[in-house]
């Protein structure tokens, strides 16, 4: 007996080792050996419970039926080939059933894998049409074309329309050819010199070079763009990494991007965030020279280290925002609410704070003035302007403060309630 349970155990082991697909097959004796022994305790069982626990009025009804009760309470109770007969009939009826089940599995999966390599073929030509490798004899604006459609047939792949193995390929192709496209026309030439003398370079100046790179954008690049603009969703999610990545020139005005995406190192030089969602989003080291994110919502953020040189951020909530280390400027950040935000050691330069507001801000370690536009920027009790601001008497603190309000800040209880 032990011997036995040994081998069953052996043999179950063995199964649990196989992939999943063969372990189907495998198991189907077992499964078949199982519903032959549970049919047989279910016939017995209902037999016993039949005999002993239904109550006599039930019996009673069933044996006057005219339908069921020949067939439950015959007058001549059959032979044992009858029974015999009943016996295989109950067995074989779920083995049966089986049998066609797994045959029907069987022929989907059959299909499945064809439809599986057909698209795989599929996917593979699109590939590299969309990536230009095409013939070299066709007339260069049919190549053009060609390679336009194949972008467009990736739309599909990128949604998982023909199964989920080829989301993050499509993913890959669509974002690397824009980065190529991006160091093509000249993006990161222009970035380092912003950052290497950002004072040099004016908002005018970033927006016209802006305007000048999306000139050197090839219809192919343009196209791409606007697939990988409408098919944001199946892009800018957390399901494959964003972090480094490059977003350059693109139109996202009104997205609503996942909160606490992490948007880390990429850059997004010149890109249109008009009244976009980045709640929470970590865009710590992010490029975002020059760009539009009037009206945009990034409550809770990091963009700690960050360049935003150029930026315009007009009327955006910035809500407990880190701008540690971040590059202000020539930023415009007029009417941006800056509640709880940390300016720690930010670069001002011409940036615009009017009308801002600063109530529980951070801004101990920026420099007053720092030839920056303070009109009617708001602060309260909580707003921090030195270093040991907590141990300091509120003498102290009212003297601190007068530089600042020398340059136009004032107190939230001394502007309108609709500028504070």
């Amino acid at each position: 007996m032990k011997k036995a349970i040994t081998k069953v155990k052996s043999a179950y082991i063995w199964i649990k080792s196989k992939p999943l697909a063969a372990r189907s097959t495998v198991d189907r004796p077992f499964k078949l050996i199982g519903v032959f022994i549970v049919t047989i305790f279910g016939v017995l069982l209902c037999e016993y419970l039949f005999a002993n626990f239904l109550p006599a009025i039930v019996i009673s009804l069933l044996k006057n039926s005219d339908v069921v009760g020949p067939l439950l309470f015959p007058d001549n109770p059959p032979e044992w080939k009858d029974r015999l007969q009943g016996i295989i009939v109950l067995l074989g009826l779920p083995i049966a059933f089986l049998m066609w089940h797994w045959r029907d599995r069987n022929m989907r999966d059959q299909i499945s894998n064809a439809r599986k390599d057909t698209n795989l073929k599929e996917f593979q030509e699109v590939q590299l049409r969309a990536a230009g490798g095409l013939d070299e004899k066709l007339p260069a604006e049919a190549r053009e074309q060609l390679q336009i459609a194949a972008l467009h047939q990736l739309r599909g792949f990128l949604r998982g329309d023909y199964g989920k193995d080829f989301k993050r390929p499509a993913f890959e192709l669509l974002l690397a050819g824009h980065a190529a496209a991006i160091h093509r026309i000249g993006v990161p030439a222009v970035q380092a010199q912003i950052n290497a003398q950002p004072l040099k370079f004016m908002q005018s100046d970033i927006h016209a070079a802006v305007n000048e790179l999306l000139v050197k954008l090839s219809p192919i690049d343009l196209a791409r763009m606007s697939i990988i603009q409408d098919e944001a969703e199946h892009i800018f999610n957390k399901t494959y990494p964003l972090a480094g990545r490059r977003f350059d020139l693109l139109d996202m005005r009104d997205h609503q991007f996942p909160n606490e995406l992490d948007l880390s190192d990429s850059n997004f030089f010149g890109i249109i965030l008009l009244r976009a969602s980045l709640k929470g989003a970590i865009l710590d080291r992010a490029h975002l020279e020059g760009a539009t994110m009037f009206m945009a919502n990034l409550e809770g953020g990091n963009l700690r280290e960050s360049h935003l040189e150029a930026v315009d951020i007009i009327g955006a909530n910035l809500k407990n925002v880190n701008l540690c280390d971040a590059c202000l400027v020539y930023a415009k950040l007029a009417r941006a609410n800056l509640e709880g935000a940390r300016l720690l050691d930010a670069r001002i330069y011409n940036t615009f704070f009017s009308e801002a507001n600063f109530k529980g801000a951070d801004l101990r370690t920026l420099e007053v003035g720092s030839f920056a536009y303070w009109g009617d920027a708001a602060y309260d009790e909580d707003t921090k302007f030195e270093e040991d601001w907590a141990t300091m008497s509120d003498e102290e603190k009212a003297a601190a403060r007068e530089p600042w309000r020398d340059i136009g800040m004032r107190h939230v209880d001394e502007i309108e309630p609709e500028q504070a």
